[in-house]
């Protein structure tokens, strides 16, 4: 756990006033107290281990205040002096980013907020990048999404593209009621696929029909793949089915214009 330091700038008519590890309800708590002419000029937190850097930047303020403090006690009209005050007054607002970024190093802390300053208008700046504070990524959502357009429907049944073997593209139906992948025998010989087996499924009306089966390397449709599939060849089949065997680690959510894969 990473341990932060404050300081509190109060500045009245002629010093300026430093609280070291001093809250923001303590810095408030102490305007009435020191005088009441006191003001916030910054308020910071940062990380413990750049209490050094941090002592320059108060420093640096510090003299740059008492400079033109000064040149205001003296009243020096003349444009030389004006121009000192104007410079200094730059430096007061210049000089802390400088010293943040001459010592910047990489940190990691659980909120980038926790690094900041509060000026006397009361405007919280962030110094996150300054500090050196990053966020600490979170963890990536691995729930994937792949969504493949629908070229047509048959019936209300979604018809999409799917490659094969990474060079030939068929139309097939998006069938979730199908525990398997089946291709036509144009498809098969397309792809020169030899049958390798048989396989016994149930059809609509629950006749028991043979398939020749074989295997294709790989079967892809927008993103998501199988590799080694093994798949049915119905002879009569005018368009190829895909199953199961194909989305059965997705989620599917059909859509009006293309079918959603969710990875699980």
């Amino acid at each position: 756990m990473q341990l932060f330091s404050y300081i509190c700038l109060l500045q009245n008519m002629t010093h300026i006033s430093i609280l070291l590890s001093a809250p923001l309800r303590l810095c408030v708590s102490k305007i009435p107290i020191l005088n009441q002419q006191h003001r916030i000029i910054y308020y910071l937190v940062f990380p413990a281990e750049r209490i050094l850097q941090i002592l320059l930047i108060v420093w640096a303020i510090h003299v740059s205040t008492y400079i033109a403090k000064f040149t205001e006690q003296h009243n020096m009209k003349n444009a030389w002096w004006y121009q000192i005050k104007t410079i200094n007054l730059a430096l007061i607002a210049v000089i802390p980013t400088l010293v943040f970024s001459a010592f910047s190093y990489q940190a990691i802390a659980e909120d980038p907020g926790l690094c900041f300053m509060i000026t006397s208008s009361g405007k919280m700046v962030r110094l996150g990048k300054l500090c050196g504070v990053t966020k600490t990524p979170l963890p990536k959502n691995n729930n994937k999404i792949f969504r493949v357009p629908i070229k047509r429907r048959l019936g209300r049944t979604p018809v999409i593209d799917v490659t094969f073997n990474h060079n030939n593209t068929f139309e097939m139906i998006v069938d979730t009621g199908a525990h398997g992948t089946l291709i036509t025998s144009k498809m098969a010989n397309t792809l020169q696929l030899q049958a390798t087996g048989i396989m016994q499924a149930q059809v609509a009306d629950g006749t028991q029909v043979l398939f020749p089966t074989g295997k294709v390397n790989s079967v892809a449709a927008g993103g998501v793949v199988a590799n080694n599939l093994e798949v049915a060849i119905a002879p009569k089949a005018g368009v190829g089915l895909l199953g199961h065997d194909f989305f059965g680690n997705y989620d599917i959510k059909i859509r009006e214009k293309d079918v959603e894969f969710y990875s699980r």
